[in-house]
Parts: structure tokens; C-alpha cells; sequence
């Protein structure tokens, strides 16, 4: 055994095997369903992201930005007071209109398993909005802005659209408001990935009549000339910056430029592509502060799953087999999914051994308390 606690010190030679048997056992058992975890939650991300994506191009530089005032701010507003307290929310963007001075605050869902907890959580990232209004005002937009002047969208996955539409639907007969969402519903956006549209639900509407209109006949269609890019978040999951910055950015660049070993990546290095892409409305120094934050959790995540390995004290080195980028990202992968199933597996195993290891070594006393 890698390790031991008191609990094992404490067995009989044959007890200790019988506990590594169990360990061994379980392992092997769980790991197909921590596969299928580590795949979902990658997965999960990724759609998050996608959504996340589409709504902000759709605002940037495009027809639709133009003719509606509404342009592409910032990603995750008031991000950095997320911490400040226990139940801090922040919605994945921000939209503006410089001309009228009115303001979108957008919620993405990839995927929707409570309704109630989504619209729960729009509403408590809705009281940051308004507690923090003067500081957005200040330190965000540098504009007019008041709280009467913001309209608040949740975008979700096409597969889930029904069931929120029938729990808003019913919010609304209590007030009968069936056609309008009441102040305190979020306006409806819809994404179908099949066309790669969003469009706004047809019993909701913007105060701007003709945002109203341009997204009930969809918007976000890919549009060549358009090079923005929105690849990850500095919420996003751990792995998904480590195949997109790590490896998709800094090592495919230092290939590219024939580095001795474009492996070794340095930490400026990696901070740099990760303060360019990363959208936030906070200020520089705050930015610098949550992008590094998010830089050593990534590090030391690639670490755990040992898909980077420690180098010096300011770089690190991709632990993946191949030289071509594709061979890297895949090798990355499998190991990095390889071996977080194997380490999740083995958690939950050791718990289930210290639990049958236990009621055969003390069953009166689980008998007592009514095991």
C-alpha cells in the first residue's frame, strides 16, 4: 500500500490483505463508471463553453451589434467578488449600449437538471448585479447605467428548453402574465447547436424592439470575416485550459518557433496567453490577480493527474508522449481521463474497504449504534 493511516496499522497481516484485496477489487469495478464521469464533465464544459461563445460573437463587431447598439463587454461580470461571501453568483456575460445606456446580463446553461436551482442562482447573480451597480459603473463600464436599465437573459441548450419553459410558464399564470415574463423572470434564449443559432423564445421580448426581432429569426450563424474567439473562461474546467492554453497555444507556438524542447513552458509565458484570452471586466491588477490564481490551480491540477511535470521554480513540463500537436492533445487526454478515473476509483474503494474491514473487525460496536 501506497500509504497507511491508523486504522490499517492497527490489522493482522491477513486483515491487510484482505483490505488490499478489497482496494484492488473495487478499483477495477468503479473505474468504467469514473470514466464515464471525467467524460461528462469535460463534455458538460465544453457545451458550457460553446453557448458561452456563440452569445458573445454574436455581439462582436457583427451586423447584429451594429443595428441594435448592443456590443460584447466582458465575460463572468464581477467575477472577482464571487469569494466575498457564501452564495455570490456572476453571470457568464455582459452586453452594452453605449447609446442608450442599457445593459444585458447573460446566463449560459449547457445543461439543466433543476429548474429551480438555475433560476435561483440567476436571481442571487442578480442581487451582485444590483449591490455592485455603482462599482460596474466605476470601475467596469465607465458609463451611465442605472438598475432599471438591465435586462437579465438565461440562454440554455435546446434539450432542456421545455422545462424551463413550462416553469416559467406557470410563474406566470400565478401573476397572468402568460405572454411577459414578470421583473423578475429572466428573458428566454435558446440555443440549437444542430444550426448554430440562438433565438429569443417567442413569449419573450427585449425593450429594444428590434433586438427583439433579429433574434427571433437567429442569430450567431458563423461568419468567416468574424475572428473573435472566446476559447475558455477563467471558470472553466482545469483540463480544458490545459489542452487550449497549455497545449494549444503555448506549446503549439513554441513548436512552431523551434524551441530546443518546446515542452518546457514557463509560467510568463502561459500567464500571458492566458491575460489575452480570458475576458474579464475587473481591473488590471484585479484581472492579474484572479488569472494567476487560475494559472496555479491549473498547474498544480496538471500536476495531480501527472500530465505536467514539475521543471524549476518558473516552468513546467508537458508529461505526454508525441511531438505533433494532435499526438499531445490525445495523449494528454487518455492519460490525463486514465488516470483521474483511476484516482477517484480508488478513493471511493478504500472507503468501501475501511468500511468492510471495519464491521468484521468490530461488529458489536457497529451493532450498537445500529449498523
Amino acid at each position: 500500500m501506497e500509504s497507511t493511516t491508523p486504522f490499517i496499522e492497527k490489522l493482522s497481516p491477513e486483515e491487510r490483505e484482505q483490505y488490499v484485496h478489497i482496494v484492488d477489487k473495487w478499483t477495477k469495478r468503479n473505474i468504467p463508471a469514473f470514466i464515464e464521469r471525467v467524460n461528462n464533465e469535460i463534455d458538460t464544459d465544453r457545451k458550457h463553453q460553446e453557448i458561452v461563445r456563440l452569445c458573445a460573437k454574436s455581439f462582436a463587431d457583427t451586423d447584429l451589434a451594429k443595428k441594435t447598439g448592443y456590443e460584447f463587454y466582458f465575460a463572468e461580470p464581477l467575477i472577482e467578488f464571487g469569494s466575498e461571501k457564501p452564495g455570490n453568483k456572476s453571470f457568464d456575460l455582459l452586453l452594452y449600449n453605449e447609446s442608450t445606456h442599457h445593459a444585458i446580463f447573460i446566463s449560459c446553461k449547457s445543461s439543466v437538471s433543476d429548474v429551480k436551482d438555475v433560476l435561483s442562482e440567476i436571481q442571487e447573480a442578480r442581487i451582485l448585479v444590483e449591490e455592485k451597480i455603482q462599482y460596474l459603473i466605476s470601475d467596469c463600464i465607465g458609463d451611465q447605467l442605472t438598475i432599471d436599465d438591465i435586462e437579465y437573459v438565461l440562454c440554455i441548450h435546446e434539450k432542456d428548453s421545455q422545462k424551463i419553459i413550462d416553469s416559467l410558464r406557470d410563474q406566470s399564470k400565478k401573476t397572468k402574465k402568460i405572454s411577459k415574463p414578470d421583473s423578475h423572470e429572466p428573458i428566454l434564449w435558446i440555443y440549437y447547436p444542430r444550426t448554430d443559432i440562438i433565438q429569443i423564445h417567442a413569449d419573450h421580448a427585449h425593450k429594444n424592439s428590434q433586438l427583439t426581432d433579429m433574434l427571433l429569426t437567429g442569430a450567431g450563424q458563423d461568419d468567416e470575416k468574424n475572428q473573435f474567439d472566446l476559447p475558455y473562461c477563467s471558470t472553466s474546467h482545469p483540463y480544458r485550459i490545459l489542452q487550449m492554453a497549455v497545449v494549444g497555444d503555448c506549446y503549439a507556438k513554441q513548436r512552431a518557433a523551434g524551441n530546443s524542447d518546446p515542452k518546457i513552458i514557463n509560467r510568463n509565458t502561459l500567464m500571458t496567453t492566458l491575460m489575452k484570452n480570458i475576458s474579464l471586466g475587473a481591473s488590471f491588477e484585479k484581472k492579474k490577480k484572479i488569472v494567476l490564481e487560475k494559472m496555479d490551480a491549473v498547474i498544480q491540477y496538471g500536476k495531480q493527474y501527472d500530465v505536467l511535470a514539475p521543471h524549476d521554480d518558473q516552468s513546467f513540463k508537458l508529461n505526454c508522449r508525441g511531438e505533433h500537436i494532435n499526438t499531445v492533445k490525445k495523449s494528454m487526454e487518455e492519460k490525463y481521463i486514465a488516470n483521474w478515473s483511476t484516482m477517484r476509483a480508488k478513493e471511493e474503494s478504500i472507503k468501501k474497504a475501511n468500511e468492510e474491514i471495519f464491521k468484521k473487525k468490530y461488529p458489536t460496536t457497529l451493532n450498537k449504534f445500529g449498523f
